[in-house]
């Protein structure tokens, strides 16, 4: 059976609880044809341009068919999810597209659920594509990392650009204490390292605890940047880190 989620800590992400301080950025299922989407842009989670309070939002559920790529989701099987932004809720259609009424309220949170995929969340930006993994495919890379689902501890995959392009090279760090090491891309989407980010800019972070977390990358070349995370019982996060 799938993690038990933490409903509580998820409704309170929807509603500006699980907030960040900075501009984050949220899943997977593999195979099936892609449709490129552009998430290396966070605008900061109280910018105006994100839509005031009644504007309709048009996004997309973003189904990954790579854990390591962001920029692409897959043209189907995104169907009949929920996704809740403050006290407003609307239903994806099977290619991930939905339209939501912007609530009231800062700080706001993106939450995505349904049967087949781990509970996503992605704070509010300009850019309304959340990313979403398949349940079984993120339980999968858990445990084929030997990371034990953790029904109390969330996800986080965070995406390292520069310049808006994916930087290689770079190491993580967590401020709270996770039950496994922060992992980076490898060479293929099931294989992760614990070196640095590859092609791909990505670091994976699992076992984290629920709560806000702060996360610092350091680049092989530039100074180190730290994000504020929320983090979600039995859910995963997902953030862009500019570098600078």
């Amino acid at each position: 059976m799938r993690l038990a989620v933490c409903f509580v800590l998820l409704a309170a992400a929807a509603h500006g609880g699980c907030e960040s301080a900075e501009d984050p950025y949220p899943r997977v299922p593999g195979g099936g044809t892609t449709t490129p989407v552009d998430p290396r842009v966070d605008a900061a989670i109280d910018d105006p341009d994100a839509g005031a309070p009644g504007t309709a939002l048009s996004g997309r559920v973003c189904l990954l068919g790579d854990p390591r790529d962001l920029s692409s989701c897959a043209s189907a099987g995104a169907g009949d999810l929920t996704v809740t932004l403050g006290t407003k809720t609307a239903t994806t259609s099977d290619d991930g597209t939905f339209a939501i009424e912007r609530p009231e309220g800062s700080a706001l949170t993106w939450v995505v659920t349904g049967d087949a995929v781990a509970p996503s969340l992605m704070p509010l930006s300009t850019t309304h594509h959340v990313p979403v993994l398949d349940v079984e495919v993120h339980d999968e890379l858990l445990l084929g990392h030997g990371v034990l689902p953790d029904p109390e501890r969330g996800v986080a995959f965070v995406r390292v650009v520069r310049g808006g392009q994916p930087l290689p090279g770079v190491t993580a760090q967590l401020s709270e204490i996770a039950t496994a090491p922060a992992r980076y891309d490898g060479v293929t989407p099931a294989a992760w390292t614990e070196i640095a980010t590859g092609s791909f800019g990505m670091v994976w972070l699992a076992g984290v605890p629920a709560g806000t977390v702060h996360v610092t990358v350091t680049p092989s070349v530039g100074a180190p940047v730290t994000k504020a995370l929320p983090i979600a019982a039995g859910a995963v996060t997902y953030a862009t880190i500019d570098a600078p």
